[in-house]
């Protein structure tokens, strides 16, 4: 048989794990600082946060499928003459990843390969050298047949689980201005801090202020865990050196602005409830925030119930407000702020909204003490400082109840609304009793949450902390709420999935949750779990909350790779009631070829009222896949307009790519589909623009290369 390279007149369906390859070189994303081996990042001993994202191909390996897979590169130097072990088997790893060790010239490749390693711990690597003290080695980290993400490598002797090499404030990394990748896994902790809960692990850092001024330092852009960031004046760091602390500045991660000295060192400390990978910034502070009115829900006093009508179940949440801002907050009768009532349940690993009410609105407010240096002003504002309280009893009247559907969450404007009369729970916060049963839903937790919106807060650029939530028990005989613990201040709900996850004040660590900002408009919270149900199978589940994005979300999209099969795709969403013009028909959902999606049954176009996650609310997405996670870019599809929001998350990673058909299986008659569809130059299996012999030779070796 002859070969030919014949030209495409078509780009063709090809492995999509390469088409992610691809991507990932363009020049709009930059790739790693040790992406080539020339520039292999210099390391002793330790553990070591990084990502194959963004990154291409310098190398080769013999194990893992991992040729032709993109890598980055770490130049090891040994301390001693050991036995010397490289493991990816940390938390931080989120991909089907393999690790070889090569000598110490470049490039690296199997010819120059010490060893090799894919799956000693599930789909993580891990390999064993004997180490010459003062010898250099290359380590080329990459992935199963180009799989790629993030990881956490641990590199040393007695076992290869080693604490990050800044993990003793003596030893704290030296830095400047710029941005850090860094990890505190396996970390320990020699320090304390004056702010946020109990602490576990530390890792350290030492600024050398480049001038005199203000220096911030921030985990906001990137973080795995809930940080929190403290400035010392020295070693060891404590309390009593402390200098500045923070803990949630940007939902759960941290930053804090201090006075440095030019030329001064100062002790970064980075902590938090959990260890995990984060990005630490160090540089000039964000331009100050705008003052103003700054109203928050403070605390959920009490809570009022009254009684079921048709299976279902009404509530009030009584109000602890405070103005925390620098200028009074208008308070006008029914109308500006508004109270919105929501209610979640934890159950079975997964967090979902189970209620909303309409929102509180009152004639007047107090004046009383209790948020800092109250001016004494009250009436029709809330004074700067000072604190108002209604019970529940007063929240719950249904003729100050004003539908969600007359308030924009973005800007804070509050149209009027009129007050037709209804039964027991007739716009009160309403959830089915079958979703309150201990029969139902064993060992669930419950969380209520309270949304201000104000016409005068978001303007002043404050609206973003005015959300806060409660867990509540339920009383089993008379479906009575009982508030239990603090309340979360300026938290959503949302993280209530995963710093309740394995228990009442346990985090769950496999929950990653971050904000989403639509440019010059509202802002999303996405939560991500994946959890290994065994024989290779994967429940991935995300949960959107709309904090006050008035064009609201319309779609949601999650990248389904090549040999991806999906089942079990599932929706969750909360009803609106009494009278609210919009639609609850849930979203239709489908496994595309290409992606896993969900969308409004109409467009905004077709349907203004139909079925969208608007302000206030949270939807839940979920399916099962054959693959294990990976980082990707899901896609939120706004409602009201026709742009879109894009940002990374956990979704499935490549399948195996042999399996031509994607039928589940790799068989022959994978092999004669591939030929049939190279005949008709539609098998570019490389990705190479080209169909050619090429790709047949990868194909085939694809095809004998045992996937998993």
């Amino acid at each position: 048989m002859t070969w030919y390279s014949p030209t495409l007149n078509r780009c063709t369906r090809t492995v999509l794990g390469a088409a992610a390859l691809l991507a990932a070189a363009l020049p709009a994303a930059a790739q790693p600082a040790n992406d080539n081996c020339a520039s292999a990042t210099a390391i002793g001993n330790g553990t070591f946060a990084g990502s194959t994202s963004n990154a291409s191909n310098d190398g080769t390996a013999s194990c893992g499928s991992s040729a032709s897979s993109v890598d980055v590169w770490y130049r090891y130097t040994a301390a001693s003459t050991a036995s010397i072990r490289v493991t990816l088997c940390n938390a931080g790893t989120n991909y089907d990843a393999v690790v070889s060790v090569h000598s110490p010239a470049c490039p690296g490749t199997s010819g120059t390969e010490i060893g090799c390693n894919d799956d000693t711990c599930n789909l993580q690597p891990q390999v064993d050298f004997a180490a010459t003290a003062g010898a250099q080695y290359l380590i080329r980290v990459s992935g199963f047949n180009l799989n790629l993400g993030d990881f956490v490598m641990s590199v040393g002797p007695g076992g290869g689980v080693q604490p990050p090499a800044n993990d003793e404030c003596a030893n704290a990394t030296a830095i400047a201005n710029g941005t850090f990748p860094g990890t505190s896994n396996n970390s320990t902790s020699d320090g304390a801090s004056a702010c946020g809960p109990a602490l576990v692990g530390d890792v350290y850092y030492r600024y050398t202020a480049p001038a005199t001024g203000a220096v911030n330092a921030s985990t906001c852009s990137a973080g795995s865990f809930d940080t929190t960031i403290s400035i010392h004046s020295a070693c060891p760091a404590t309390t009593a050196n402390q200098i500045a602390c923070n803990d949630n500045f940007c939902g759960v991660r941290s930053q804090v602005t201090f006075s440095a000295v030019a030329g001064t060192q100062y002790v970064v400390r980075v902590t938090g409830q959990t260890t995990g990978t984060f990005t630490l910034t160090m540089g000039d502070p964000p331009p100050p925030g705008t003052s103003g009115p700054d109203v928050t829900y403070q605390d959920l006093t009490d809570v009022a119930s009254y009684g079921a009508v048709g299976g279902i179940r009404g509530y009030a949440l009584g109000s602890s407000t405070c103005n925390i801002g620098d200028a009074n907050l208008i308070w006008a009768n029914r109308g500006s702020p508004a109270l919105a009532m929501n209610a979640y349940r934890l159950h079975n690993g997964r967090l979902t909204q189970v209620g909303l009410g309409f929102c509180k609105t009152a004639c007047c407010a107090a004046a009383s003490s209790g948020c800092g240096s109250c001016n004494g002003a009250g009436g029709n504002v809330l004074g700067a400082g000072c604190r108002d309280v209604y019970g529940a009893g007063f929240n719950g009247i249904q003729a100050a109840l004003s539908p969600r559907s007359t308030i924009n969450g973005y800007t804070g404007t509050i149209a009027s609304f009129s007050s037709p009369t209804g039964n027991a729970i007739f716009r009160r916060l309403q959830v089915a009793q079958a979703d309150m049963t201990n029969a139902n839903f064993p060992n669930a937790l419950y969380f209520a949450e309270g949304q201000y919106i104000a016409t005068d807060d978001q303007p002043a650029g404050n609206a973003m902390n005015n959300v806060s939530y409660k867990r509540v028990t339920i009383n089993q005989s008379t479906f009575d709420w009982t508030g239990n613990g603090s309340m979360n201040i300026g938290i959503p709900a949302i993280r209530a999935w995963r710093d309740n996850g394995l228990g009442v004040g346990v985090p769950d660590p496999s929950v990653s949750i971050f904000s989403v900002d639509v440019p010059s408009e509202g802002r999303f919270w996405v939560a991500t779990k994946v959890t290994t149900l065994g024989e290779n199978r994967y429940l991935y589940d995300y949960a959107v909350f709309n904090q006050n994005s008035d064009r609201s979300g319309g779609s949601l999209s999650v990248p389904r790779a090549f040999g991806v099969n999906v089942s079990g795709v599932g929706f969750s969403d909360v009803n609106y009631h009494s009278g609210e013009p919009y639609d609850n028909t849930d979203w239709v959902s489908a496994a595309n070829p290409g992606s896993v999606d969900w969308r409004s049954p109409q467009t905004f176009a077709q349907n203004p009222n139909s079925n969208a996650l608007r302000w206030g609310t949270m939807y839940n997405f979920w399916f099962e896949a054959n693959t294990p996670p990976t980082t990707g870019t899901v896609t939120l599809g706004l409602f009201k307009t026709a742009d879109s929001v894009a940002f990374k998350a956990t979704v499935p990673s490549a399948g195996c790519t042999s399996d031509w058909n994607q039928d589940g299986t790799v068989n022959s008659q994978d092999f004669f589909d591939f030929v049939a569809d190279f005949f008709n130059d539609n098998a570019d299996f490389n990705s190479d623009g080209v169909t050619n012999s090429q790709d047949f030779f990868d194909f085939v070796g694809a095809f004998f290369t045992p996937c998993k």
